[in-house]
């Protein structure tokens, strides 16, 4: 056995410095490209493209072109120029009478360094009404077989005509109510405080998009139908679900070149696990330089419509929450000498044993958390 030891550490050795680092191919190969992402849709309103420049691999970063010329021609000879209300951001009130399904649409763009940048004509479909969107409770396996993750798996149903496109992504946003776990009633803030019971930081609302993509196709089905496609997953570690939880899904009719876009983006995201685990590959792009084939334009721009709809879901049976002891308050076994004044407010209760205890200052203020007190204008009483 001593042998095997010794030995060991030597062949570890020589494995180790026989290692050279590696550096992925599209790594060089995806700096100094111009991206253009953008979209007409069936909304009225501003439609935006957004231009920017590739960053290294390893430090990724929002690069904006500046001081592009922006026109997006339909086939109807209509012409919408794009004006730059941001850095590499570009965008143009539409009238609804422009944005007709079936109308094609395409960009055309001029770079400061004369380049000249067009996309394919890309035909807008028509978007069916948002069937049905649901959720189911399921507990989710750990690596620890007696151990699962408990919460609520979300998923669409979709239902369209002959007419509708047969091609389908969603976006979604998300908006919950949270609350702090302690009103404000005691704190420290170089002398100790007691107040009557302060709500004002105790009821939080935050909304952001989930950051899935998802898509589906029909083409190969009898029917423009498509049930239990799966969304987010929302677990019981946070307050999402406790109290009120909703959700305003989009649903975007694309082309079929538009949803190979999509598609192949999603699966990039969802591959790329570990070191490398898929090489991955060049997302196609409907943009090309007019003057100069050897530029590389990445991006996709097309013509979509879509429909939104907003869902509300509350007391979700048979969901117990898994969240409660962030917020156990720690006994004050020294008093207040390890607190400095960049801590205070030092936020406290009172114990069971009439003793106080502190807790961090997100368990009193849920604004800390992201949120903000003020109650969405949607939101139901």
């Amino acid at each position: 056995m001593q042998r095997i030891k010794l030995f060991i550490p030597i062949i570890l050795l020589a494995t180790i410095s026989c290692i050279e680092q590696f550096t992925p191919k599209y790594e060089k190969e995806l700096t100094n490209k111009y991206i253009i992402t953008g979209e007409i849709n069936d909304i009225e309103g501003y439609q935006y493209i957004t231009i920017s420049m590739t960053s290294p691999i390893d430090k990724p970063n929002f690069l904006p072109l500046t001081d592009c010329i922006v026109e997006v021609h339909d086939d109807k000879d209509n012409k919408f120029i794009f004006s730059e209300f941001e850095d590499g951001k570009y965008r143009s009130y539409i009238n609804g009478n422009f944005l007709v399904p079936g109308t094609s649409y395409k960009v055309r763009i001029e770079t400061p360094a004369g380049e000249t940048i067009e996309s394919d004509y890309d035909q807008m479909p028509i978007c069916p009404n948002i069937d049905n969107v649901y959720y189911e409770r399921v507990d989710l396996p750990t690596s620890n077989p007696n151990e699962f993750v408990n919460g609520v798996q979300f998923y669409v149903d979709v239902k369209g005509s002959e007419n509708d496109s047969r091609f389908y992504r969603w976006e979604i946003v998300e908006t919950f109510e949270y609350h702090s776990f302690y009103p404000i009633q005691i704190y420290y803030d170089g002398r100790l405080n007691k107040i009557e019971p302060d709500y004002s930081k105790y009821y939080c609302y935050q909304t952001q998009p989930v950051k899935n993509i998802y898509t589906v196709n029909t083409s190969s089905l009898l029917n423009n139908n498509y049930k239990k496609l799966p969304l987010h997953f929302v677990d019981n570690t946070t307050q999402k679900l406790q109290h009120q939880y909703s959700i305003e899904i989009t649903q975007f009719a694309l082309s079929n070149e538009a949803y190979t876009y999509w598609n192949q983006l999603q699966q990039n995201a969802t591959d790329q696990g570990g070191l490398f685990d898929r090489q991955p590959f060049n997302v196609i792009s409907n943009l090309k330089s007019t003057k100069n084939s050897e530029v590389k334009v990445l991006g996709f721009f097309y013509a979509c419509s879509k429909k939104s709809k907003r869902y509300f879901f509350s007391n979700i049976p048979n969901l117990n929450f898994n969240f409660f002891g962030m917020c156990e308050p720690q006994k004050l076994e020294m008093g207040f000498s390890p607190y400095s004044p960049e801590d205070y407010p030092v936020y406290c209760v009172i114990m069971e044993d009439g003793s106080l205890g502190v807790a961090s200052s997100q368990c009193f203020d849920c604004t800390l958390l992201g949120g903000t007190t003020t109650k969405p204008t949607f939101w139901p009483n």
